[in-house]
């Protein structure tokens, strides 16, 4: 019910963007990865349309909190792993492949690595832990103005009470549900480095009050 009334969501969902879609994936691959350990086959495919439904650079961050998951957790098989990092590029480029044949000549190594490189120097220029500064009091810091604080129109009060009742229940639950309390951890240490982005505020409004 919060996501349904949720002001950013409905914004996001008016309007032809990625995100949600984006958001979805990426909630499926994580949850996969906990209950279903070794459905590595699945994995892969949710991994391969996380990274195909927009840029692929923020499943780089899932795949590490997942690793960390399983190392420290004693879940780790190298095998099933890379296994399904194989799958997952395997399904990124055949949802692609249309695009590929139609544009040949087409170097999808070097276009990638172009892709990134505007990536990472666009993204440094912000600060980082924007998202999480934006989700708790609805203001971010501009870039272009030197990194001066804006108020975002339409933020929701809801998104900080959500977030901080989402945060004390997992770390009431943290021996119960080893699950959940990764869940809300990972996905705090993962904003906490990511700078703000129209994207990554539109996976936010998605992940943290679906949790709760």
């Amino acid at each position: 019910m919060l996501l349904v009334i949720d002001p950013v969501f409905f914004d996001l969902s008016q309007s032809a963007l990625l995100d949600l879609g984006q958001a979805v994936f990426a909630l499926a691959y994580v949850l996969v990865h906990l209950y279903f350990p070794t459905a590595f086959i699945l994995q892969g495919i949710l991994l391969g349309a996380f990274a195909a439904s927009k840029f692929w650079s923020t499943t780089l961050f899932f795949i590490a909190a997942v690793a960390t998951y399983r190392i420290m957790h004693k879940k780790w098989h190298t095998g099933m792993f890379f296994g399904h990092i194989i799958i997952g590029f395997i399904t990124f480029c055949l949802i692609y492949l249309h695009a590929f044949i139609a544009h040949a000549p087409f170097n999808i190594i070097f276009y990638q690595l172009k892709t990134l490189k505007y990536w990472f120097n666009h993204s440094v220029s912000s600060v980082p832990g924007d998202a999480i500064l934006l989700f708790l009091t609805g203001q971010h810091h501009i870039w272009w103005q030197n990194n001066e604080l804006i108020r975002v129109i339409g933020w929701p009060p809801m998104w900080p009470i959500s977030a901080s009742a989402l945060i004390l229940s997992a770390i009431i639950l943290r021996k119960k549900r080893g699950h959940y309390f990764f869940l809300v951890c990972s996905r705090c240490c993962i904003y906490a480095l990511l700078p703000f982005r129209r994207p990554t505020c539109g996976i936010l409004c998605l992940f943290f009050p679906i949790a709760i």
